[in-house]
């Protein structure tokens, strides 16, 4: 509160600041605070990193307006540098073979509830699935499952595969510098081509998306720029945090399930299925997710807005931008030299 008044009103009014117990319950009131019990665990609350959000987006908007020293580069009048069509955002998400079954029928009030599952840990990571969407446009670049192993199966399995799925392997069932490298070579460009036109493509922190060699080959082979977003709080500004993880990991859940009303594969499930069995089923529940939830071509879309992943140039849309936890906040503010807090106490 002290730096707060500072910021408004200097050192020597902040330094004069007391609030008593009655002051502490009337600001409460007025500003509608209560003592609350925590319910999301993420390292950084919300509003804790409203500052650095706030300087991601005044970044994002400088680097929206300016232009590449290109002979084919060029601006879109209302979003910049990058057009929809061109901007992507790339994450990884942890996958169980058993997947959003937590809840079955039952007789009331038993106290006890089980669910059937193959065997035990299998709603724990079995892979990791990673996505790559697009802001507009067909989602041309098919997802990858990480399976755990060395890669060592039969061309039979592989025939097996979802065809709309990409299949790698590593013992810890998690991507890693060279691995996503290769994804880069055999998932990537076959499926984003290799347009000259100008490419955003918003990645987290993790380790192996900061590498140099990844930034490099997705500049010189698809020009593509890797933005990254601002650390611990990517779960606020990035699309497929936002809503899209969720619903595919659901999605891949109703897969599931609808394998499981056939009676034949009821029995397969309860007799206890083979890794190899696990894997293909992971891939075929995958692809058909994958293409539902791809039909809907505004989907993405609208996570990219919500997130401020598709700024404007000139601000058109900013009342648009609607980061979790933050809202509602207009992030027009950013143009305003009094931070956002004191103004709600002005």
């Amino acid at each position: 509160m002290k730096s707060c008044v500072e910021e408004c009103y200097g050192k020597e009014e902040a330094s004069k600041f007391k609030g008593s117990q009655n002051w502490f319950q009337r600001f409460k009131k007025r500003h509608g605070i209560s003592f609350r019990r925590r319910n999301n665990k993420k390292k950084q609350a919300a509003d804790d990193g409203r500052q650095t959000i706030q300087k991601f987006y005044r970044d994002l908007r400088e680097a929206v307006k300016s232009r590449r020293r290109r002979l084919n580069s060029t601006r879109d009048v209302k979003y910049g540098r990058w057009t929809p069509k061109n901007g992507y955002n790339i994450d990884q998400v942890p996958l169980p073979f058993v997947v959003d079954r937590e809840k079955t029928y039952d007789v009331t009030g038993n106290k006890q509830v089980w669910v059937s599952q193959p065997s035990s840990g299998l709603d724990n990571r079995q892979a990791t699935l990673q996505l790559y969407i697009r802001a507009e446009g067909d989602q041309d670049v098919k997802p990858a499952i990480v399976f755990r192993g060395k890669g060592n199966v039969s061309s039979a399995e592989k025939t097996q595969y979802d065809q709309d799925v990409g299949v790698y392997f590593k013992p810890s069932a998690w991507m890693d510098s060279q691995l996503n490298q290769e994804w880069v070579k055999r998932t990537l460009i076959p499926g984003i081509g290799t347009s000259p036109k100008a490419k955003v493509i918003f990645a987290d922190n993790v380790g192996f998306q900061q590498e140099k060699g990844f930034h490099e080959m997705c500049r010189k082979e698809i020009n593509a720029i890797i933005y990254l977003l601002p650390e611990n709080h990517t779960d606020k500004v990035q699309p497929i945090d936002a809503g899209f993880g969720k619903q595919m990991k659901a999605k891949i859940g109703e897969a599931m399930e609808e394998w499981l009303e056939e009676d034949e594969n009821l029995d397969m499930w309860h007799d206890s299925l083979s890794a190899k069995q696990r894997r293909i089923l992971m891939t075929q529940w995958t692809g058909k997710a994958w293409r539902k939830l791809s039909s809907d071509k505004m989907f993405a879309k609208k996570l990219f807005i919500k997130t401020g992943c598709l700024m404007t140039a000139g601000g058109s849309d900013d009342d648009m931008i609607t980061p979790q936890g933050l809202e509602p906040y207009n992030f027009l503010i950013f143009f305003y030299f009094i931070s956002p807090h004191c103004l709600n106490l002005l």
